[in-house]
């Protein structure tokens, strides 16, 4: 799973990923990706921490402990 907001950086890491046998998904914000977590939940998470809308990467990773 990425979390990032520049379409340049998720298209490099969505080929060098899936070149290397992963499925990718994407997500433009972790407020959008709290949604997911439960129905697809990942193996890896690469995360900007500096996502433009508003949402501050350093402070996701604890709501992402709260999902599980």
């Amino acid at each position: 799973m990425v979390i990032e907001d520049d379409m340049n950086l998720v298209e490099l890491l969505k080929y060098e990923l899936m070149d290397s046998g992963f499925h990718v998904s994407y997500f433009k914000s972790g407020r959008k990706t709290f949604q997911k977590l439960k129905t697809l939940p990942p193996d890896a998470i690469v995360l900007d921490i500096l996502l433009e809308e508003g949402g501050d990467g350093r402070l996701d990773p604890e709501g992402f402990k709260r999902i599980r």
